[in-house]
């Protein structure tokens, strides 16, 4: 006699069956190109790290490979730590925040060549390879970013968003060094890095016109329009770090008023608009 829902069940564990096994056999497929990638990129490996990365499965990996960036790190080649990353990453990109959080848990030391090489070789995790670079090493929060708009510029933006929401207490430090890095993507950058953390608008705002101030007007109002109920404590900010900018460089040949500086002042000129709180 036939039954309908015996056969139902029957044909869902088959499916079930059939979706792990295609899963366990991408993850195996994944494991040994690590492992052909780490080999090809010149990494001397131990018969045992060979054997771990070839056995890891999901997370283990990440914890293979930062195994082997322990051991590169301590011995007296540290720098092919960036290498064994950049082979990892680029042979298991969805396993790319994973590898950096334990390789830079493993060598905080490179944390910063560590996430350029996870950047330059996987630019569409960037964002997430600067997060898990952000949360396993806070202290060096802003060169990790640095590091990473400069090997993805286009990514920039999404960058320094991850950063801030990795370390927000770091924002304005983080907000700078992006801005730093890539003084063209300045706007974009103060929109997403204030968009994430728009407490700390004023702050940022400080730090990153003391880094670039010629860009102090398109970093105010950018700031300005991702944080409108902040705005007049963004323009302060502004101001007040364009006249430290000012009083630093000093009196310009022939003119002793620095009108130079002073035309990048947000509060003097086209570019405050709407952001100015008078």
């Amino acid at each position: 006699m036939h039954h309908p829902t015996r056969t139902l069940h029957m044909r869902n564990n088959l499916c079930a069956l059939t979706v792990a096994v295609a899963l366990a056999s991408g993850q195996a497929l994944a494991d040994q190109s690590t492992l052909a990638a780490l080999q090809s990129a010149g990494v001397a490996l131990t018969k045992a790290q060979a054997q771990a990365v070839k056995a890891a499965e999901g997370d283990a990996l990440a914890k293979a490979v930062a195994s082997i960036v322990s051991a590169h790190s301590t011995a007296a080649a540290p720098s092919h730590t960036a290498n064994i990353v950049a082979a990892a990453v680029a042979a298991a990109p969805a396993q790319a925040a994973n590898i950096i959080a334990e390789a830079v848990a493993a060598a905080p030391a490179q944390a910063v060549s560590i996430v350029a090489a996870g950047v330059t070789v996987a630019p569409a995790q960037a964002a997430k390879i600067v997060a898990a670079g952000v949360r396993a090493a806070p202290s060096k929060s802003a060169a990790i970013v640095a590091a990473g708009v400069t090997a993805a510029p286009s990514k920039s933006a999404a960058i320094v968003a991850a950063g801030v929401t990795a370390a927000p207490s770091k924002s304005a430090d983080i907000v700078a060094a992006g801005v730093t890095a890539a003084p063209s993507k300045s706007a974009a950058i103060i929109s997403a890095g204030v968009a994430a953390a728009p407490a700390q608008a004023p702050g940022i705002v400080a730090a990153s016109v003391a880094a670039a101030p010629d860009q102090a007007i398109a970093i105010t109002g950018a700031a300005a329009s991702a944080a409108p109920a902040h705005a007049a404590a963004i323009v302060a900010a502004a101001k007040m770090a364009a006249a430290v900018n000012t009083a630093a460089a000093g009196p310009t040949p022939g003119n002793p008023g620095n009108t130079a500086a002073r035309s990048r002042n947000p509060g003097n000129g086209g570019g405050g608009g709407s952001a100015s709180p008078n």
